[in-house]
C-alpha cells in the first residue's frame, strides 16, 4: 500500500510539474503573438486592436496572425481539458485510498 501511494503522489508531482512548464510556454507563446499582432491584454483578459493612431481597415487582420491567435485559444482550451482530466484522477484516488483504508480499519478493528 504504502508504494501504491509513493507511486500516485510521485506521478501527481510530475504531471503538475509537466502543467507548469506547460503552462509556461502557453504564456510565452501568447505574449510573443501579441506582441507581434499590436494587440494589447486589456479588461480582464480581452483581446484588443491597438489604433496607433489609424482606424484598421476591415479585413486587414493578417489570416496568419488570425490563425496563430485561433491555435493559442486552442491549446488552452487543451490545457484546461489536462488540468481538469488531473483532477479527477487526484479525486478519484483520493477516493480510492479512502475507502481501502476505511475496509482496512473495519477489518482490523
Amino acid at each position: 500500500m504504502g508504494f501504491a501511494l509513493s507511486y500516485v503522489v510521485w506521478l501527481l508531482s510530475e504531471k503538475i510539474a509537466e502543467a507548469l512548464r506547460k503552462f509556461a510556454a502557453l504564456q510565452s507563446d501568447l505574449s510573443r503573438s501579441v506582441g507581434e499582432t499590436g494587440t494589447d491584454v486589456v479588461d480582464g483578459g480581452i483581446l484588443r486592436r491597438r489604433y496607433n493612431g489609424k482606424l484598421p481597415v476591415k479585413g486587414s487582420v493578417d489570416k496568419a496572425v488570425h490563425r496563430s491567435m485561433h491555435d493559442i485559444k486552442l491549446a488552452f482550451s487543451e490545457f484546461y481539458l489536462s488540468l481538469i482530466l488531473l483532477q479527477n484522477y487526484q479525486t478519484l484516488n483520493f477516493t480510492g485510498f479512502r475507502k481501502i483504508l476505511k475496509k482496512h480499519d473495519k477489518v482490523t478493528g
